[in-house]
C-alpha cells in the first residue's frame, strides 16, 4: 500500500516507519502524501490505541530531499506553493490526531525532521539524536514546522534556532522541552513501551525468550566448567523450553503474558547463577550453603511457576473455545 512507510500493527500499538533508509527519511513528495494518508487512516481507525512515528536506517529524519528541492528550484510559485500547502498539510495531520502519538528520534532530525519531532505529543530521542532548523543555511524560513516547534519549546528559544540553525543535542533538547525523555539509543524502544504503557503482545514474548536465553547460557557454561550439576540445568532449561513452546502454541487463543511469579523466578535463578560464577570451591564455607539455597528456592519456583502455567494455559484455551464454539477441538 505504501512505498516510502512501513506500517506495523501490535494490538492497539501502531508503529509508522518511515522507509527511506538511504536519504535519512527525507521528505519528497511521495512520503509527504503517504505520511499524510497514513495519518488520516489510522486516526479513522477504531482499533488503533496510540501511534509512534519513527525511521528506518541511521536517522529519523533529515527533512526535505535535496532532489525534491532542487525540482523545486526550477518550478513556479504556484507549484511551490503547492508543495508547501502539502508539507504543512502532513504535520497539520499528524499533530491534529485524535490518537496519542510519540516520536521515537534516534540519529538527525532536521529541518522537517525536526517538524515531526514536534508535532508528535510525546518524544522519546536517544542519546545520540541531534535536532536542527537546518534549512535556516539554505536561506530558508521553517515556516511550515515553526507552529510545531514553537509549541514545544517557546517562542523565544525558537526565534533564537530558527536563526542561528545551531544543533540541538539530544541533552539540550530534553532542557528545551523538545524531547521529553532521553535514553540510550538501544532502550528506545523499551523505553516508549514502559514508559508509556504500551507492552506489545510481540514484546510479552521476546522479552521472558531473551531472559530464558541468557539464563539458560548461563547454566549451561556453569554445568559444562563441572561447577553446577547438569540434571539441574537440564530441569531448568526443560522447563523454560517447554513453557516457551507452550506460549508460543497458545498464540491460536491469547497471548500469555510472563506472570509476577515467573518475573521473581528470573530474578531468584539471576541471583543464584551469581552466587554461583566465582567458583564455589574457592568461596568460605557460608558462601557454599548461601549459593545452595539460592539454588534449591530457584529450581522450586521454576517447577512450581512452570505448572501455574499450565494451569492457566488450559484455562485460556476453555474459555477461548466457550467465545467460539464453532471451532473443533
Amino acid at each position: 500500500m505504501y512505498e516510502t512507510l512501513e506500517i506495523l500493527r501490535d494490538g492497539g500499538v501502531t508503529t509508522i516507519w518511515m522507509n527511506r533508509p538511504d536519504v535519512h527519511n527525507a521528505f519528497n513528495e511521495q512520503l509527504i502524501a503517504e505520511l499524510t494518508a497514513a495519518c488520516q487512516a489510522l486516526d479513522a481507525d477504531d482499533a488503533v490505541r496510540v501511534v509512534v512515528l519513527a525511521g528506518r536506517g541511521k536517522s529519523f529524519s533529515a527533512g526535505a530531499d535535496l532532489n525534491w528541492m532542487r525540482r523545486a528550484a526550477d518550478a513556479s510559485v504556484e507549484a511551490n506553493l503547492a508543495d508547501a500547502r502539502k508539507l504543512a498539510g502532513m504535520l497539520r495531520s499528524l499533530a491534529e490526531m485524535n490518537k496519542p502519538t510519540i516520536a521515537r528520534v534516534h540519529g538527525a532530525a532536521l529541518g522537517g525532521g525536526m517538524g515531526l519531532a514536534s508535532a508528535c505529543d510525546i518524544c522519546v530521542a536517544g542519546e545520540g539524536a541531534v535536532f536542527a532548523t537546518s534549512e535556516v543555511r539554505f536561506g530558508i524560513i521553517p515556516s511550515a514546522i515553526s507552529p510545531y516547534v514553537i509549541r514545544a519549546i517557546g517562542a523565544r528559544q525558537a526565534s533564537r534556532y530558527f536563526q542561528t540553525a545551531e544543533r540541538i543535542s539530544a541533552a539540550r533538547a530534553r532542557e528545551l522541552g523538545l524531547a521529553h525523555e532521553v535514553v540510550a539509543t538501544d532502550a528506545l524502544d523499551g523505553r516508549i513501551a514502559r514508559k508509556y504503557n504500551l507492552i506489545t503482545d510481540f514484546g510479552k514474548l521476546w522479552d521472558s525468550i531473551a531472559d530464558k536465553a541468557l539464563t539458560g547460557m548461563a547454566f549451561i557454561g556453569l554445568s559444562i566448567l563441572g561447577e553446577l550439576p547438569w540434571w539441574i540445568t537440564v530441569l531448568v532449561l526443560a522447563r523454560e523450553w517447554g513453557i516457551t513452546w507452550m506460549r508460543v502454541r497458545m498464540l491460536k487463543y491469547a497471548v500469555m503474558a510472563a506472570a509476577p511469579g515467573g518475573k521473581l523466578k528470573t530474578v531468584l535463578q539471576s541471583v543464584a547463577i551469581g552466587f554461583w560464577l566465582p567458583g564455589l570451591q574457592f568461596m568460605p564455607v557460608w558462601w557454599d550453603w548461601i549459593a545452595w539455597a539460592l539454588m534449591i528456592g530457584a529450581l522450586v519456583l521454576t517447577v512450581v511457576t512452570g505448572l501455574d502455567y499450565l494451569r492457566e494455559s488450559a484455562k485460556m484455551r476453555a474459555r477461548w473455545l466457550a467465545e467460539h464454539p464453532q471451532e473443533t477441538r
